[in-house]
């Protein structure tokens, strides 16, 4: 792949959360809004992500689709990838 999995050509940003939920782990993918699309349109994309990762893959996740810019940027090297689990 030519460019990070996390970014799109319209710029919008996505990061992973990974956290401990009992005995499961558990993800979430936070994506951004595209400019322009209204909060209905994000929620109707969220919930086919999440259909989309479940039929691909078989993995269950919460899509969360926050507000463009709501993801912050990195500086440097980014971290896309945000473990919460207990150490």
């Amino acid at each position: 792949m030519d460019r990070p999995a996390s970014r799109r050509d319209n710029g919008a940003m996505t990061d992973l959360l990974v956290k401990a939920k009992s005995y499961l782990d558990e993800l979430t993918v936070l994506v951004e809004r595209s400019p322009g699309a209204g909060a209905v349109d994000g929620e109707t994309a969220g919930t086919k992500l999440a259909h989309q990762v479940k039929s691909l893959i078989g993995v269950s996740v919460e899509v969360r689709v926050v507000q463009t810019g709501g993801i912050e940027r990195s500086v440097g090297k980014a971290k896309r990838v945000v473990d919460k689990r207990p150490k």
